[in-house]
């Protein structure tokens, strides 16, 4: 008999899960900002960085197993009309 599906039931899972975007692109995946990591001008840091690192981990021609992972906060998440669930990325002025 199989356990539950704890990973499943864990916010950290559900923040940081990912969906094709593309049926002809596995490549391209799509998410959704959680509240569940949200703080109080988005969601910055680790959830977005870890959310970076399983879009690695799900691309179909990865080698390999990532050993670290370098992320520039250059801009931020913005959250789109509540209506919509979706989030929308914002690319600031460079930074030098």
């Amino acid at each position: 008999m199989a356990g539950p599906d704890l990973a499943a039931d864990h916010p950290l899972d559900r923040a940081i899960a990912l969906v094709a975007a593309r049926a002809d692109d596995p490549r391209c995946l799509s998410g959704a900002t959680s509240e569940d990591y949200w703080n109080a001008v988005g969601p910055f840091g680790g959830v977005t960085a870890a959310t970076l690192l399983n879009a690695v981990l799900l691309q179909p021609d990865r080698l390999g197993v990532p050993l670290s992972l370098t992320v520039r906060f250059d801009c931020c998440a913005v959250a789109a009309p509540p209506s919509t669930g979706r989030s929308t990325w914002c690319r600031g002025p460079p930074t030098r």
